[in-house]
């Protein structure tokens, strides 16, 4: 089943080239001399290039980045997960690249991550600070504005109760000299 695998994702050959006798791919000939202790199905690590394990080049030098880089993957990898898209680099999924790291390196990668979170949490922290002196600001306007509206409304109510008092006073006024005029003219 592997063979059939490996066949299926190598590039194949032009018909004129398949067709001739004499020209033999030197893949083949260097299976043919390989020591009878090893099995066909498996391959020696290539050395490392920028290509995938299968020779396919990539699109950018970028996008290489991400997958496994020299002896750190086989072809062999992978095959046993199930193809999601075509866009999961061809169905193989490189392992966590923290797998091939020593303790010490896999705590420099942990300390930076943490460093990048913690960078992360003050820029967010810093922007709350300043949303919150926003709304303490907008709150002590508000509060200004309360108070004086409130100021306001008192002044108002004490002149509209001085206004009765005077109002009740000239009534008091208007009806005394009411009765003294019916009283002199009566």
């Amino acid at each position: 089943m592997e063979t059939d695998y490996m066949v299926s994702m190598r590039q194949t050959k032009s018909l004129a080239s398949s067709n001739s006798p004499t020209n033999k791919s030197p893949d083949r000939h260097s299976r043919a001399t390989n020591s009878p202790s090893t099995p066909r199905s498996r391959r020696t690590p290539a050395a490392p290039s920028n290509r995938d394990p299968y020779g396919n080049t990539p699109l950018s030098s970028s996008s290489n980045s991400g997958s496994c880089k020299g002896s750190e993957c086989s072809p062999t990898k992978g095959r046993h997960q199930k193809y999601t898209s075509c866009t999961d680099n061809h169905g193989i999924r490189p392992p966590p690249p923290e797998q091939y790291l020593t303790p010490l390196q896999q705590k420099e990668v942990c300390i930076r991550h943490l460093r990048a979170r913690l960078k992360e949490t003050i820029n967010t922290l810093q922007d709350r600070d300043v949303e919150i002196d926003d709304l303490r600001g907008q709150l002590y306007k508000m509060q200004e504005d309360w108070v004086e509206e409130e100021c306001h409304r008192v002044e108002t109510q004490l002149a509209l109760k001085d206004a009765r008092q005077e109002i009740q006073q000239l009534k008091q006024a208007v009806d005394t000299v009411r009765d003294r005029l019916s009283d002199a003219g009566g």
